[in-house]
């Protein structure tokens, strides 16, 4: 369904972080030969950079002293920062599997078996699978729904597809959405054990695998597409810390940032074009911008036709957006995916003004 339309999706990344500073990056200076004191921007390395620049993260760190000392702890920094984003970037990963490691993809590949999940990949399914079963704007059974309205907002006109004036593509979304139902019989059992460790089994009825092959769909799933991102930048943030390291910056291209430096202020913009941050937080801390149908540097990304405003930040659960909330920034403790939890929270309320955030998260927020 829709083949056509799939085969002319731009495939490209895009860069959200330009609306959230943090004071002093300016002197951040990252050169091949002389090094000054300031942010160094972290490198992937050679080993591996195709999957880590998919993952769309980016880390500043600081460092100071002369050439050498500065050289020695970026290409330390560097090399816990590669080791631990490759790795848990394939273990979040729901399209495509690898040798030697069970991943998302692996339990949609092997659907209707059961999987044993460990360590931070078990810790997340579970949190995943628990806010999925919250039932407030959030699934990790709708990646298919999630890889439709991911494939209309890279069209380069997307107009004649969106479902408010196309019926076949309202339909499709639809048909989907009704698998994400708690009762739709779409689902992901669970059976925690006492080492922390969960054996997962993904049920599709057949039904919904003969409406994924009438798509021809590639799509997965079982995905943690709104959540995915902050998963990872807090996975990483973690190994970071666990090593020492904990004077850097991390950035994500979906608008995410998370400061590590206790001695640093994260600050926060509404919008790009702002002087004055909307928030600021002393770190450690998180923050999270949203700004609905606006293009990214590439003009990809989000759309907007008529008065709706197309973006990713939808109802996970049914396609819908409620276009209540026009730009948001929040910020507060060091949790990316707590941020993302309650953006989802926020996008996804009938009324976004009575949806209270827990206490150490802060919030500013325009209607529509």
């Amino acid at each position: 369904m829709f083949k056509e339309k799939k085969n002319i999706v731009r495939l490209v990344l895009f860069l959200l972080a330009a609306g959230i500073a943090v004071y002093a990056f300016a002197n951040g200076v990252s050169q091949m030969g002389h090094r000054e004191s300031g942010y160094q921007t972290i490198s992937y390395g050679d080993t591996h950079g195709d999957v880590l620049y998919k993952s769309g993260l980016t880390l500043l760190y600081w460092a100071e002293g002369d050439s050498a000392a500065i050289r020695e702890l970026t290409a330390a920094v560097q090399k816990v920062y590669a080791d631990s984003l490759y790795r848990n970037y394939m273990l979040l990963d729901a399209r495509e599997t690898y040798e030697g490691i069970t991943n998302l993809a692996t339990v949609n590949e092997q659907a209707g078996e059961k999987v044993s999940l460990t360590g931070v990949l078990a810790e997340v399914v579970k949190d995943a699978l628990e806010k999925t079963e919250r039932n407030e704007g959030y699934s990790m059974l709708s990646g298919v729904l999630y890889d439709e309205w991911q494939t209309l907002l890279y069209l380069d006109d997307p107009s004649a597809y969106d479902p408010s004036v196309n019926a076949e593509q309202a339909e499709c979304l639809k048909a989907l959405s009704a698998w994400t139902a708690p009762d739709s019989g779409l689902t992901l059992e669970t059976e925690a054990a006492g080492d922390g460790s969960v054996t997962v089994c993904l049920r599709l009825p057949e039904d919904y695998r003969k409406m994924l092959s009438e798509m021809e769909t590639e799509a997965p799933t079982l995905d943690l597409n709104l959540m995915h991102d902050a998963y990872l930048m807090d996975l990483v943030a973690a190994d970071l810390r666990m090593a020492g390291y904990t004077e850097g910056v991390l950035f994500s291209q979906s608008g995410f940032s998370l400061m590590l430096r206790e001695t640093e202020t994260l600050q926060a913009f509404l919008r790009k074009e702002d002087k004055e941050p909307a928030l600021e937080t002393k770190g450690p801390a998180a923050s999270v911008r949203f700004a609905a149908g606006e293009r990214f540097s590439d003009g990809f990304g989000a759309y907007t036709l008529g008065t709706l405003k197309r973006h990713s930040w939808f109802d996970a659960r049914t396609g819908d957006f409620r276009n209540k909330v026009d730009k948001a920034v929040l910020a507060g403790p060091p949790d990316a995916a707590a941020l993302a939890w309650e953006l989802i929270r926020l996008n996804c309320s009938e009324d976004p003004g009575q949806v209270k955030q827990p206490d150490g998260i802060r919030c500013v927020w325009t209607k529509q």
